[in-house]
């Protein structure tokens, strides 16, 4: 099952039964002239299974939250990144 794309066909921030509703109501535009409103979440320009796919593992969801998510350090990493820049200040001022 993919997870990719956005099931979010209404905007609202949130993958919901409404959302669904909109991909039920234009199932089976094969033309490739669907847009997101319309049930497309791959963009393919198609509301076929493979939408349906991916509103079920996004249902419940914000998947323009969960996309952005993994761009933000975790507060270990900045720790870890802080403490090496500081010995390796302190042992460049020793070796001088």
């Amino acid at each position: 099952v993919s997870t990719g794309g956005n099931a979010d066909f209404d905007g609202d921030g949130l993958v919901t039964g409404q959302d669904f509703l909109a991909w039920q109501s234009n199932y089976e535009i094969t033309d490739g002239t669907a847009l997101q409103v319309d049930g497309d979440a791959d963009n393919d320009g198609n509301v076929t299974d493979a939408d349906l796919a991916i509103w079920e593992a996004q249902h419940g969801t914000n998947p323009n939250a969960a996309a952005s998510s993994g761009a933000v350090p975790e507060p270990a990493s900045l720790s870890l990144l802080a403490l090496a820049a500081a010995l390796l200040a302190g042992r460049r001022h020793r070796e001088d």
